[in-house]
Order: C-alpha cells, then sequence, then structure tokens
C-alpha cells in the first residue's frame, strides 16, 4: 500500500527508454526510489480505500503521443495526489493545454521542448497544495481554451473497467475508471455514471424517464457493439494537403500482436515512424502519411479482422486515402455500409489531384457520421437514451439585391444534405416582395423566411436583421451567385465538430472568371486553423456572432469584420477543404450585380495552381449543366494580366 508522501511515482506509458525520458525532464539525479505505476497493467493495485490519496512527492507521467495520453486519461481517476506533476509527451503536431496557475492554486507551472528532444514536450508543476493528479491531466487533454468544441461524449458518463477498453472513452474528462466488481449503482452520485465498458459488454444504466431503481442495466455485448469511436480530438482531417504529396506506402501485417501493422515503401529512415511496427494511428503517425499519397492495404483474408478494421476507421477519419482489397464481411459489418461503399470508389480517384482530394473528402464524411465520439454513441444507445443529441439546426442567411439570381441558388441549398435547415431569404432594396418573386420562392419546399430592406438599409444591417429573425442555433451564410455542393452544410458542420473551432469555412480554392471563360484553381493551403475563410462559406453560431456585435452595418467588408472580430475575441477560426465551393467571378457587371468584393482577374489567376478552360466544377460539386451556360469568352476582356481584346 503506498500511503506515504516519501514516495516517487512514475508511470511509463511510452515506448521511449525509460532513462532517456527521465533525463528529458532533468530527473535523472532522483534521491528517492520510483514506484513503477503502469495503469494499463491489469493487476495494478488500485488503492482508492486511500481517496483523495495515495499522496506522491512527486508523480511522473510519460506518453508516446497526446492520442495515447487522452486515451488513459480515465484510468488516473484513482492515481491519487501530488505537490509536483511532471509530464512528458512526444508529438510533433500536438500541444498540451499547459494549464494556468494563476487562480487555480497550482503554483508554478512551467513548459519546454528539450533541445536534445525537439519532439517531446514537458509540463512540470510545483504546487504547495496537494493536486489532484487526473484533474491536471484533464486540464491538459480537454479542449481547447477559447473552443467551441463540446465534450467528446456530450455530456454521457462513462465507467472503464480496463485499459484495453479505455479507447471508448475518447479521452473525455467526465470519464471514470469503474473497477470490475463496482456496479453503476455503486458509485457516488457526482461520479455516477451512464455507461460501463469492460471486456464483458457495455452495461447502460436505466434511462431517466423511467428510471426505476430495481430495473436491471441492458447488456450490449462488444463483440456486439463493434469497433469503438474515434478520438477526433488527435486524429481528423486537419493537415490533409492537396498537392504536397508523393508516392504511395504500403500495409504490412507484423507477427506482434501488440504491434500488428507496419508500413513498407516511401522515405523510411531512423528518424521517422514509417517502418516502425504499430497498433493504431496517432498524430505523430498521421503528420508523417499526410506526405504520401495513399496507402494500399493488405491482401484479402487478412486474419487481424477486428486490428484491421480499428485502423481503417481511423485512416477514413483523418481522410488518408486507402485502396482495399476486397474486405471479409466481417470488416464490413464493423465499417458499416457508408464507410464500405466511399472506399469503393477510392480506386479511381486517386490519380489527379483534385480527385484524390474528393475521395478523400468522401470517405470521411462517412467515418465522421460513423466514429465520431458522440455520433458513435448515439448509434449504441438508441433514441431513448438522454445522449442522444439533435443535430444542430442550421439557418442558411442569403442576402440578395439580384432576384433573377434565386432559382439557381435556391435549387442549391434544396438540396443540401443537412437535414434540419432553415433558409432566411433578405431582399435587399425593395419595399415588399414582387409577384415574379413570389413565384420563384413558392417552389422552395424546405423551412423558408422572406424579409426585405429598402436600397437605404447598408448589406450588413440587412444580414443582421436576416441574424435576428434566423431560428436555429447555427448561422450560415450563402452568396447568391456562387456555387455550392450538397453537402457543403454537413461538411462545415462536422468541420465545426472535429476542430471545436468558433467559426468555419472554406478557403476561395475554386473561381470561374466569366471574362476570360477559365476556371482557375488557387494555391490550396491544406485543411487548418487561420485566419481568414471565405465569406460566402462562413458557419458559426448565432450566439457567438451577435455576442461579438454581429454583421458591422456598412456596403461592404462584413466578412471581414466578423472574421477580425473572431479572431480578436481569442476564438478559433478553422478553415476546411475548398470542394465544396466555387467563386463566380461576373464579367461586366450590370446594376446591382457588382461583387462587395471587386477584384481583378488577375488575383485569381496569378497564384493559381491549375486551370482549365471553360466552366469546370470541382468532383465535389455535382450540379446540372443545365442549370447554368457560360457565355465564352468575352471579346472586350482586358486584366492586368494581359491586354489582349479578341480574335
Amino acid at each position: 500500500m503506498v500511503s506515504s508522501t516519501d514516495q516517487w511515482g512514475l508511470s511509463p506509458l511510452g515506448q521511449r527508454p525509460l532513462n532517456e525520458a527521465l533525463a528529458l525532464a532533468q530527473l535523472m539525479h532522483s534521491i528517492k526510489p520510483w514506484v513503477r505505476r503502469d495503469v494499463r497493467d491489469p493487476d495494478l493495485i488500485r488503492i482508492t480505500e486511500l481517496k483523495p490519496g495515495p499522496w506522491w512527492e512527486l508523480y511522473c507521467v510519460i506518453f508516446d503521443s497526446v492520442a495515447q495520453a487522452r486515451q488513459a486519461l480515465p484510468l488516473f481517476t484513482d492515481e491519487g495526489r501530488s505537490k509536483r506533476i511532471v509530464v512528458i509527451v512526444e508529438s510533433t503536431v500536438l500541444e498540451l493545454n499547459v494549464p494556468s496557475s494563476s487562480g487555480l492554486g497550482l503554483g508554478d507551472v512551467s513548459s519546454y521542448r528539450p533541445e536534445t528532444c525537439p519532439d517531446a514536450q514537458v509540463v512540470a508543476c510545483e504546487s504547495q497544495e496537494w493536486l489532484d493528479i487526473h484533474s491536471f491531466l484533464e486540464r491538459m487533454l480537454g479542449p481547447r481554451p477559447s473552443s467551441t468544441q463540446t465534450l467528446p461524449l456530450s455530456g454521457l458518463r462513462v465507467g472503464i473497467s480496463e485499459a484495453s477498453v479505455a479507447v471508448w472513452a475518447s479521452g473525455d474528462p467526465l470519464a471514470r475508471f469503474c473497477p470490475v466488481d463496482m456496479g453503476l449503482s455503486e458509485m457516488l452520485d457526482v461520479d455516477s455514471l451512464d455507461v460501463t465498458v469492460s471486456t464483458a459488454g457495455i452495461f447502460f444504466a436505466p434511462s431517466a424517464q423511467d428510471y426505476d431503481p430495481k430495473s436491471e442495466s441492458r447488456r450490449l455485448e462488444i463483440r456486439e457493439a463493434g469497433l469503438p469511436p474515434v478520438d477526433t480530438r488527435t486524429i481528423s482531417p486537419k493537415g490533409f494537403e492537396p498537392y504536397k504529396y508523393d508516392g504511395s506506402l504500403e500495409l504490412v501485417a507484423t507477427d506482434d500482436p501488440n504491434a500488428p501493422w507496419r508500413l513498407s515503401g516511401g522515405r523510411a529512415n531512423s528518424s521517422t515512424r514509417i517502418g516502425r511496427p504499430f497498433a493504431v494511428l496517432d498524430e505523430n503517425l498521421l503528420e508523417e502519411l499526410r506526405g504520401y499519397s495513399h496507402i494500399v492495404g493488405p491482401p484479402a483474408g487478412t486474419s487481424e479482422e477486428n486490428a484491421f478494421a480499428l485502423l481503417l476507421s481511423q485512416l477514413c477519419v483523418a481522410g488518408v486515402p486507402v485502396l482495399v482489397q476486397e474486405l471479409s464481411t466481417t470488416v464490413q459489418r464493423l465499417l458499416g455500409p457508408g464507410v464500405i461503399g466511399s472506399l469503393d470508389k477510392v480506386h479511381a480517384q486517386i490519380h489527379a489531384p483534385a480527385d484524390r482530394e474528393s475521395a478523400s473528402i468522401t470517405t470521411r464524411r462517412e467515418a465522421l457520421k460513423t466514429f465520431s465520439p458522440s455520433r458513435r454513441w448515439r448509434s449504441l444507445g438508441g433514441a431513448a437514451t438522454r445522449w442522444n443529441v439533435l443535430d444542430p439546426a442550421v439557418s442558411v442567411i442569403l442576402c440578395t439585391r439580384r432576384p433573377r439570381l434565386l432559382p439557381l441558388i435556391l435549387e442549391q441549398i434544396a438540396r443540401q444534405t443537412w437535414e434540419p435547415l432553415e433558409l432566411v431569404v433578405m431582399l435587399h432594396g425593395l419595399t415588399e416582395i414582387p409577384t415574379d418573386v413570389r413565384n420563384i420562392l413558392s417552389h422552395y419546399k424546405r423551412p423558408l423566411q422572406v424579409l426585405v430592406a429598402d436600397s437605404a438599409v447598408p448589406f450588413g444591417a440587412a444580414l443582421n436583421q436576416a441574424t435576428e429573425a434566423a431560428s436555429g442555433p447555427l448561422i450560415a451564410k450563402m452568396d447568391d451567385d456562387d456555387w455550392y455542393g450538397v453537402h457543403h452544410i454537413e461538411d462545415l458542420v462536422l468541420a465545426r465538430e472535429f476542430s471545436g473551432a468558433s467559426l468555419v469555412g472554406s478557403q476561395v480554392e475554386f473561381s470561374y472568371l466569366e471574362g476570360p471563360d477559365i476556371t482557375t484553381r488557387r494555391r490550396p493551403q491544406g485543411e487548418r486553423f487561420f485566419n481568414h475563410v471565405a465569406g460566402g462559406t462562413m458557419l458559426m453560431s448565432k450566439s457567438d456572432l451577435l455576442a461579438l456585435g454581429g454583421w458591422r452595418p456598412i456596403s461592404s467588408a462584413v466578412d471581414r469584420g466578423v472574421i477580425d472580430a473572431f479572431v480578436a475575441a481569442g476564438k478559433h477560426v478553422y478553415r476546411s477543404h475548398g470542394q465544396n465551393y466555387v467563386m463566380h467571378r461576373r464579367w461586366h457587371p450590370k446594376e446591382n450585380d457588382a461583387h462587395t468584393w471587386d477584384a481583378d482577374a488577375a488575383v485569381f489567376v496569378a497564384d493559381s495552381v491549375e486551370q482549365w478552360q471553360g466552366f469546370r466544377l470541382p468532383p465535389q460539386i455535382d450540379a446540372d449543366p443545365a442549370w447554368y451556360q457560360p457565355p465564352g469568352r468575352a471579346l472586350s476582356f482586358r486584366s492586368r494580366l494581359n491586354t489582349w481584346s479578341g480574335d
């Protein structure tokens, strides 16, 4: 039993040599012996009778990655307290949320990356108070500060009985260690659980609406439950590059049950993770995979069906293109028809950059809907469970001075795959709705509000009126003269979920220029957090928008004003892929047809990486060609790029 404050506790969960890891944290010359605490060990003695102890003078935790740390988080529930906590994590792409010492009683907190090993981050805390080890780790590994990222499991309280099933908790700070011999009803009220997970199965507590203390919990066998969720905090499409890739990798089975896979080919060397045996994907390996075109799966009939399906679910969520052979019925059942159907299309879409990206987008969309934590549990729990949170309703704000463009944009919005969708049309420059406009609007069959604002009202003020009228908690701004894929809103909502960003949107990548009659793709900068998105693609919560002052009541640059406000408030802006959006730049705009951003064609051509003659939509936009007939090159076209003026 460990009850003395003279002990130093050590949880080495990583593969890095122990002496090397301790040297990074300058703990090699310890004056006291370490008590090794591998929280993954099923035979580890949990000293629960000493709560809130045991008390450690120093407690050190070593992780291979943030993904590993988040998976292990609930296992630290009963590890007690310490006045000195040191965390060592190896991550090349993710930073820990270093807790602030002010106001939290944490004492001195420092964070650094050792010069001898810049891949490792060390966080050390010294306090006069006894700090709960689990709570300290929770602060570092939980949602990003100043983000809208909610709890991974949307408030579901999960108990984890052993390390082998900890992946089901998805790094949720509310998840708790629950020994096998402790039932749902034996937990204290503050730690009460909705569900416990062990190798024996998943046990659901009675639902709140028909709760009966005498009723038995519902049990679902692990084999029946299928694959666990994918922790999208660490595994997500973030970092996908449409052009920066080269060659492919082959997934090969090993003889090691603890690390059943390795990747062959590519640029493997001693400084990379490519070629090393591994079991699951983490953020470090994923970062290296971004430099390759795709992965070729193992031959059909692999014996590691469950392990293969688990790895595939993670690769698909991350948007890594995978070419698979014929999959067994077990793997197909575990992944589900949506993911399997998307994988079947990868073979035909892997060659051109835009097609490869489109294959990634389709696969990740299906995988996110299937394996993101809250959605995975929603499908397991059924409609009666209290955590079955409904998808958020989106109100699309469409402000137009060009009623003649309404039929085209209304058709695109009507085809959006996101179901809880409302359209708020602001007819700008009118005092009443003309009869012909009423006829156009009457063909739109989804929820609709129509408002008018006369020409004296600035564009931003008209947008504010539409925002106030919107009934959905999420606001999406769309423009009347651009092109949108049917999954535009759906992909933005999914991006908001996995990124935790307050504002999401797309880069202006694809543009159709009527003057020269060409379609261009500007150089994409990958999916990442950034300080700008296209104004016609912005998605944010209504409450955030109103709290930051709404749209500036001016005639132009209103999009930039909102983005600047979000950034200035410390909120995160995430830029998703650009294949659901094409900006349409019209030639010789007539009265009321001018773009609020009046850029020359040279702006779109100068930084383009691809060009196509005529009107060309990216693979993700399956618009009906009959909707639009391009006018052809304008004979009077002139630009800063050239002075050509006809044949």
